[in-house]
This record gives C-alpha cells, sequence and structure tokens, in this order.
C-alpha cells in the first residue's frame, strides 16, 4: 500500500524530491527490518517489495533513484531489478555530505551495491560521470580504488579458487 501510494504521488507529481525522501526513507528501512526479521515470516515481505519494484515502470524508477538519499543506495539497489546507465549516473553524482567522517567508505559500500546489482554498468556509469567532469571531489579517487579491490579479489580467487570468503 505505502508503495502505490508513493508511486502515485511521484507520477502525479506532487511532491518534490527533498519531500519524498523521508517516505522512501522509511520504505527502505521497513525492507531492511524485513530482511532482518528471524520470525516465521522471514524473507516474505522482503520477497514482496522485490516484486512490487520490478514492476515499476522506468519513469517512476528513475525519479526513486533521484530522491533516495546517499545513504540508502545499497539498500535501494537491493531492489532494483536492473540498474540502466541513466540510473547509474544519477547514484554515482550524489556526493558524500561535508560532515561524513569516511566518504570514501560510503562511496565503497554504494559502488558494491551497484556493482553486485549490474557491474556493467556501473562501470558504463563511471565512464559517463568521468567524461561529464560532473564527478565530486571523492569520485574519482575512490572509483579508482574500488577498481583496485576488484581487480586484486579476481587475482587471489584465481589462486585460491576453493577459498571461502571471495565470490
Amino acid at each position: 500500500m505505502k508503495v502505490a501510494w508513493l508511486v502515485s504521488t511521484i507520477r502525479k507529481n506532487i511532491l518534490s524530491s527533498d519531500e519524498i525522501k523521508p517516505y522512501l526513507r522509511l520504505l527502505l528501512s521497513e525492507y531492511e527490518d524485513s530482511i532482518n526479521n528471524t520470525g516465521p515470516d522471514q524473507g516474505k515481505a522482503s520477497d514482496a517489495f522485490t516484486a512490487l519494484f520490478a514492476k515499476l515502470d522506468s519513469k517512476v524508477l528513475l525519479r526513486l533513484v533521484e530522491c533516495t538519499d546517499i545513504y540508502d543506495v545499497p539498500k535501494l539497489m537491493k531492489l532494483v531489478p536492473k540498474l540502466t546507465v541513466e540510473e547509474g549516473v544519477i547514484i554515482l553524482l550524489k556526493a558524500p555530505p561535508p560532515y561524513e567522517k569516511k566518504p570514501d567508505l560510503l562511496l565503497a559500500k554504494i559502488y558494491q551495491a551497484m556493482y553486485e546489482c549490474s557491474g556493467g554498468t556501473l562501470e558504463q556509469a563511471a565512464n559517463q560521470v568521468k567524461e561529464s567532469a560532473k564527478g565530486h571531489e571523492y569520485f574519482e579517487k575512490s572509483y579508482e580504488r574500488f577498481r583496485e579491490i576488484l581487480d586484486d579479489e579476481k587475482f587471489l580467487t584465481s589462486l585460491f579458487p576453493n577459498a571461502k570468503g571471495f565470490k
């Protein structure tokens, strides 16, 4: 019901992005709670959320990505069925707030969530952000570090294919 209300509000263009943000944050925290639920209904609510987001059209999903707070991007990436390059660019242009003490860690979480959602799309979106030179001050350094970590992970996996902890 909450998703239906949010979608209708977005389609009618009643609220601004800043006004939608708290509702989306509540919805995503409810989704996260449903994942962490250890009761008999574990997984059912999260499956329902995933099914609802899979039915959303691209315009609504794009607006949701625009309205999502930078801290909620990893939660949203778990719900997005397939990330588009346009959505990826919007996410990559989100800058950490000035009070963030560990912006590189925050960005690494976002890159990892995007990579798990759609690895090729992350790279295409990052290339577009680099070409446009619109990225925030942390983007270039943090993205290159993330690429190095992925390369190290691939190398270690090739050396130790049966090791646990690597994908």
